[in-house]
């Protein structure tokens, strides 16, 4: 099991942003199979099941999953709740005509195309929601979208209801050469607009950008939870790891040269070296997953 050396591309590219190294497109079957594998690693990472278990549902009823992309954590919801009613939508309709073949034999799934960051959703749905969840949106989203999305969750979202927020940071290793692509990458983001905090210690501080911005909406924090993904050579996680590491590292290219983060030579050399040192059979990593609940307060509550 190796890194993939050719310089060939062979899976389609993942938006200029690397905080999300467990995304993929979704055009072919093997980017569908390699959605639900990465649903499993999550799922391991906090113990099973589509939310943590930390995560109290009581009696929520009504979902809606903000850019459900495949709707592989629908499909994981509708087989551990199936009383739920399940709303799912994404901007990209392919990712809506898989998600709906993956929930075809759920009826109380419903799967709608429209872009997040402005849904356009009628009135009466305002605070119709018990639970709201957004994950891994932060890669396509600059933070002021980002913030827009959030704003949408809580409006969506009841009285009493929650609001869950999951993302990936910068994945931890001992590969000097990663660690250094992912700081030229942090560096960059700065200098094109789109970082969510400045740059600080091998974090893209999107959690923080969160807190701060659910806060002003009047939403309680309830819980704040990290979990890892074993990526290390040789773990359930590291081939799956491999393949989007590629895609992150074509994806970024242009946005590193674009901001004269680096020489293009430069930039070569450290991809070579990045993809020898993960090669490594002594290569070891993890991915952080970060997950916080929010509890929307009612106008009154202060």
């Amino acid at each position: 099991m190796s890194l993939q050396l050719s310089s060939e591309p062979k899976y389609a590219p993942l938006p200029a942003y690397a905080a999300d190294l467990l995304h993929a497109s979704l055009y072919t079957a093997e980017d569908v199979q390699r959605l639900l594998e990465r649903e499993l690693l999550i799922q391991d990472a906090w113990g099973g099941g589509p939310l943590p278990a930390s995560i109290f549902l009581g009696d929520a009823l009504h979902v809606l999953d903000i850019g459900c992309g495949a709707g592989t954590w629908l499909k994981s919801m509708s087989q551990v709740y199936p009383h739920m009613h399940l709303v799912g939508v994404d901007r990209d309709a392919s990712a809506i005509s898989v998600a709906r073949t993956l929930n075809t034999r759920h009826a109380d799934v419903c799967l709608y195309q429209c872009d997040a960051h402005s849904m356009g959703v009628s009135a009466c749905e305002n605070a119709s929601y018990d639970l709201v969840h957004l994950r891994f949106l932060a890669p396509d989203s600059t933070p002021h979208q980002y913030a827009a999305l959030l704003r949408e969750a809580e409006r969506l979202c009841r009285y009493g209801g929650l609001i869950t927020v999951c993302e990936i940071e910068l994945p931890i290793s001992d590969c000097n050469a990663l660690n250094q692509l992912m700081h030229l990458l942090q560096q960059a983001l700065e200098r094109d607009d789109r970082a969510f905090t400045p740059e600080t210690s091998h974090q893209l501080g999107i959690m923080s950008w969160t807190q701060g911005c659910l806060q002003a909406f009047n939403c309680k924090l309830v819980q704040d939870e990290k979990f890892y993904i074993p990526c290390s050579y040789g773990s359930k996680g590291y081939l799956l790891f491999c393949q989007y590491l590629e895609q992150t590292i074509r994806c970024i290219k242009p946005l590193l040269i674009y901001t004269q983060t680096i020489a293009l030579e430069e930039l070569d050399e450290l991809e070579h070296e990045v993809r020898c040192e993960v090669a490594s059979q002594k290569f070891y990593g993890l991915c952080p997953l970060y997950v916080q609940s929010w509890r929307r307060l009612s106008p009154q509550s202060h």
